[in-house]
């Protein structure tokens, strides 16, 4: 045997006793194979070692290692059929979010957006509605996860009801105002980059008011009942920045269907108005006021010739110019011409 054949089949040997280092890779590839599997208890048992894997994890992930997860986890929920079991995924692949350790859950949260604006636009009308499920569910638990850490709550039951009536509030703005930026620079609602997808915004725009009171709900705030202008005032900076995303689709977006939208869902809802994120001429501003209709209801009564006159306008003869006035002249004198009567003529003989 030549000794260039030794040396390489010792050098194969080395490699193969030396472990591998796999710290870069979180996530293997037979884990990934498993969530993209055609077997539904294949993907449920990835699922379940993908859950161990970021629950147990307390060193940073990398960002491309989460996308690589959520890439399969999106055709993970591509493969499951039926309504319940669509809906049950959904609220699974969303409970999650809680799960994953501090230092990656906003890594995590990114990563799922980054994927969902990139596979978004290619789903077809027979897969559109789960995945429009998966958003809302998803968008639920990332506004509960962040406002439950950004609000200070108190330590008891007790101290949680009575939180919103007696004494202000105390309130961490600093996640929340990373979130509002990510979502108006690179997230689903960004302005920067027009090739998102529309319908991914316009689902967003609709359910975005509605996910925000479910979780006002569940955590126990009593908006109404705070004085938001001065006693609260950081909880209203709160729901400023929460609410910026969406606000800012309606008051600056480039495509006027998306501005319509925003509008129409955002800025002439009531609960906005009420809790102080929206003033209230802005949900007024298409509608007549009282005042008005009576001022118009009065002029209709009054007829033209008993109007009074503005000081500032002169009289209708006054203002006619003498061109004008012989123009009337001329219409008035004119009379319709009436159609010409055929005349019989008679023949005239010479009889000379």
């Amino acid at each position: 045997m030549p000794k260039s054949a030794s040396k390489s089949n010792t050098k194969q040997a080395v490699q193969r006793q030396q472990p591998v280092n796999n710290a870069s890779y979180e996530f293997s590839a037979e884990l990934l194979k498993k969530l993209v599997n055609n077997e539904e208890t294949v993907r449920n048992e990835g699922l379940e070692q993908a859950k161990n894997i970021l629950q147990s994890r307390k060193n940073k992930i990398e960002f491309l290692e989460l996308q690589k997860l959520w890439k399969a986890l999106w055709f993970h929920m591509w493969h499951s059929d039926m309504p319940l079991v669509q809906q049950s995924l959904a609220r699974e692949l969303a409970e999650l979010v809680p799960n994953v350790d501090s230092k990656n859950r906003d890594l995590f949260i990114e990563a799922f957006w980054s994927i969902c604006v990139r596979e978004f636009e290619i789903l077809d009308r027979y897969r559109i509605n789960k995945f429009y499920m998966l958003t809302r569910f998803f968008l639920n638990a990332v506004i509960t996860d962040i406002l439950s850490s950004s609000i200070k709550t108190g330590s008891t039951k007790n101290e949680n009801e009575k939180r919103s009536k007696n004494g202000a509030v105390k309130v961490d703005l600093s996640r929340i105002t990373t979130y509002s930026k990510y979502m108006t620079s690179t997230g689903p609602l960004s302005f920067s980059n027009n090739k998102y997808p529309h319908n991914l915004r316009l689902h967003l725009i609709d359910i975005y008011v509605d996910e925000c009171e479910k979780v006002f709900t569940e955590l126990k705030l009593n908006l109404e009942d705070m004085d938001l202008e001065n006693e609260n005032a950081e909880v209203r900076q709160l729901l400023l920045e929460l609410f910026n995303p969406v606000v800012k689709q309606a008051e600056s977006s480039e495509f006027e269907h998306i501005k319509a939208r925003a509008n129409e869902e955002v800025l002439l809802d009531e609960r906005l108005v009420s809790w102080s994120v929206v003033s209230p001429k802005t949900n007024e501003s298409e509608q007549p006021s009282s005042s008005d209709e009576e001022h118009s209801t009065d002029a209709e009564e009054i007829s033209d010739d008993e109007q009074p006159q503005s000081p500032g306008k002169l009289p209708q003869q006054q203002a006619d110019t003498p061109l004008k006035q012989q123009q009337a002249k001329r219409s008035k004198n004119k009379q319709p011409q009436q159609p010409k009567k055929h005349k019989t003529e008679i023949p005239f003989y010479n009889f000379d």
